[in-house]
């Protein structure tokens, strides 16, 4: 075997380790890069996963919220039926003129409430 052919074999062989070795450095570049890309979604899906179930407990707590303020307003409507059911005064209708104005008030209470601005 002469010189020149293990000198061209030697050669081939340095060539051929360093193109794995820059090919192993590209490609785990390329996976790194990747996998900071993929990190960063996953964080921005769990960002948006606990916002939505921080609104669901907020939406919960507000639903809880109403449905005791209901129970308490029919406790307290059957309470004031019993008092007053013995009262005279109590079962005198209420003017037209009268329930027209709180129906009007109660309405502008209502609209004025879903509005964003106040």
């Amino acid at each position: 075997m002469s010189i020149r052919f293990a000198l061209t074999i030697a050669a081939f062989i340095v060539f051929l380790i360093g193109g794995i070795a820059w090919s192993a450095s590209y490609y785990h570049t390329k996976y790194q890069a990747e996998k900071d890309r993929a990190d960063k979604a996953e964080s921005v899906t769990n960002n948006v996963i606990t916002a939505v179930n921080l609104f669901n407990d907020i939406a919960k707590a507000t639903n809880d919220a109403q449905q005791q303020n209901t129970a308490a307003s029919q406790t307290r409507i059957v309470y004031i039926k019993e008092t007053l059911k013995a009262d005279p005064c109590a079962s005198q209708l209420v003017p037209s003129s009268v329930t027209d104005s709180l129906r009007k008030h109660a309405d502008s209470l209502r609209t004025g409430s879903g509005s964003a601005s106040g």
